[in-house]
């Protein structure tokens, strides 16, 4: 059966804001008889919160004149809103505030779509991670068709930007001009040997450098872990493109140099092909004085030229009568300088940065009904035209880590190999009685390992990122299970990359027969493992939040002695050539 298209929103939410969700219901689908929507927050039972029949009192309908086709009499378009209160949510939980607000339309060919657009205004600690589904009922189905999706609720807005020396910084946004965000933003790092670099509206960086294409959260900047390998999910030929950028449903825009524009989701790993596959060619424009292309809330991309003009590319498949292209609503700027960059924040407001001496300003969005940008303006600050990146995320401020679990039975080994690690011959081909023997065997390396999370976190300056904990091991048992050894603890550091060193050693009698030669061998099993965890985090404004990841680390195990028949005079010990090769996870 066909399903409802994912639920768009549910990853730039933030701490009691209220947020729009969407969700579409296929047209092909008969009218539904009922949407539900249920709600499972962390360690709780599903439960519903709101449930909406078409037709059922006391929800106000408004009959409108349009179809699928274009603005024709043809079916009413139907719509209500609803909201749950705190009915069906037991009193010991802060309810969810949630409507809902279904919209059904009929084509000529009698399709039925239904555009559901939820509002929410969700509790950090109550909602963050929660998963929520809407689930529609069809009287020509056996059984009802839903769709669910984890919200991610950050604490607050955030700027983010990037200095002309590729350093990430993030802080909330100014409020006024003596707000100086410039010297309070906090660093998280260095992005060194950037080709181009996009922010998605969910928080997610989008990097090129040396052709391939990178993904992460902000708080991948630390160590540069955004170029990990891991990381990459896209290999060779993106330094193709001179433009690149991220629209309002998180699809990937990229020009090349001759001005071909390409527009398409994102790749999941560097085996998917984007250029013509994933990512659709939509056209050729002259990019050659062309600085940078933006988008608006609508998907209406625009590219913005060297002396100052908003030409708009692409206009957006739908809108309402309300919208208006911002090259006409900005052509009058009242004598201000060109933009060195136009960026929009999760609440709607559009912010201008000036490109001779980068003066910032804040205002509503224009629109047919108000179309006049710089009379609503604000002012708040100089100095802005320093940063190649400025948008804005969905962050949480971190003081401290709380608690924090390893959960090994859900662990996997990633990859491992056998290692011959050093062989000794023993000959007695000449004796005439036993030669005994010790085999020993003795050496350090490093285990290399860091924890992995796509959550848009920041620590603060004084905050501490280590904890003390067990260390994840692979079992000598058959399975070769993964299990966390407690005998032993490491104090780890959550936000760099751990090195652990660990000793290596066996002693081993050999007895060799007259006549014999032996040799021996120390071989142990090297692995990548996969651990996934949980860990409880205090945020800068004294909340709880609970977030998962994954630890990613290298392990030694089973270490023996191997001993064989061997030919030949003489005794050796030697080390394979890729033994100690130091473990790391970036190129």
């Amino acid at each position: 059966a066909p399903k409802p298209s994912p639920i768009g929103g549910a990853e730039r939410l933030v701490h009691l804001k209220k947020s729009t969700l969407s969700c579409r219901i296929p047209g092909s689908l008969p009218e539904p008889t009922e949407i539900t929507l249920y709600l499972q927050r962390k360690g709780e039972e599903q439960i519903e919160i709101l449930s909406w029949k078409p037709g059922g009192k006391p929800l106000p309908f408004t009959a409108v004149s349009q179809s699928a086709e274009g603005h024709l009499a043809v079916e009413p378009e139907r719509e209500g809103l609803v909201g749950n209160g705190e009915t069906n949510l037991p009193p010991a939980q802060r309810p969810l505030r949630v409507e809902m607000v279904p919209v059904i339309t009929t084509s000529k060919n009698g399709d039925f779509n239904c555009q559901c657009t939820i509002h929410i205004t969700p509790d950090i600690e109550e909602d963050d991670g929660a998963e929520l589904t809407v689930r529609v009922t069809h009287s020509a189905l056996r059984g009802p068709i839903s769709k669910s999706c984890r919200l991610e609720v950050n604490e607050e807005t955030m700027l983010l930007v990037m200095d002309e020396d590729y350093t990430v910084r993030v802080a909330p946004p100014p409020q006024d001009p003596t707000d100086n965000f410039h010297t309070r933003a906090i660093t998280l790092g260095r992005l060194e040997g950037l080709d181009n670099i996009a922010l998605s509206p969910t928080g997610k960086l989008f990097a090129i450098r040396e052709g391939n294409l990178y993904t992460g959260p902000v708080s991948s900047c630390v160590n540069q872990i955004l170029f990990s390998l891991d990381r990459r999910i896209g290999r060779g030929a993106w330094d193709m493109f001179k433009l690149f950028s991220v629209d309002p449903r998180g699809l990937l825009c990229a020009v090349g140099d001759s001005g071909s524009l390409y527009w398409g989701p994102r790749p999941e790993d560097e085996s998917q092909n984007w250029v013509g596959d994933l990512g659709e060619y939509v056209g050729n424009y002259n990019c050659s004085d062309t600085d940078s292309i933006v988008s608006d809330p609508q998907g209406a991309l625009y590219a913005i030229t060297s002396d100052g003009r908003i030409q708009m590319w692409v206009r957006p498949a739908e809108t309402d009568s309300d919208w208006l292209d911002l090259g006409t609503a900005l052509s009058q700027r009242d004598g201000r300088d060109s933009p060195h960059v136009i960026s929009f924040c999760p609440e709607g407001n559009l912010w201008w940065v000036s490109k001779a001496d980068g003066k910032l300003y804040k205002g509503p969005q224009p629109t047919q009904g108000n179309p006049g940008y710089w009379e609503k303006a604000t002012f708040l600050g100089p100095d802005y035209h320093r940063y190649r990146l400025f948008g804005f995320i969905g962050a949480t401020f971190i003081q401290k880590i709380q608690d924090f679990e390893f959960l090994p039975e859900s662990g996997n080994i990633v990859t491992e190999r056998n290692m011959i690690l050093m062989e000794e011959t023993y000959d007695n081909s000449d004796g005439g009685g036993t030669l005994n023997e010790t085999f020993s065997f003795r050496k350090s390396i490093k285990e290399v390992s860091r924890f992995i999370h796509d959550h848009n976190i920041v620590f603060v300056g004084e905050a501490e990122t280590t904890f003390t904990g067990g260390i994840p091991v692979i079992g000598m048992e058959r399975d070769s299970r993964i299990s966390l050894d407690n005998n032993v603890t490491h104090r780890w550091d959550f936000t760099n990359t751990n090195e652990r060193e660990v000793t290596l050693s066996l002693q081993e009698p050999v007895a060799v027969g007259s006549g014999k030669t032996v040799r021996m061998g120390a071989s142990v099993q090297k692995a990548r493992i996969s651990v996934p965890y949980r860990v409880r985090l205090l945020t800068a404004q004294g909340r709880t939040v609970t977030i998962g990841g994954s630890w990613e680390g290298t392990t030694f195990y089973n270490l023996r002695a191997v001993p064989r028949e061997a030919r030949g005079r003489g005794k050796h010990l030697g080390f394979s050539t890729d033994s100690w090769e130091e473990e790391t996870h970036s190129d």
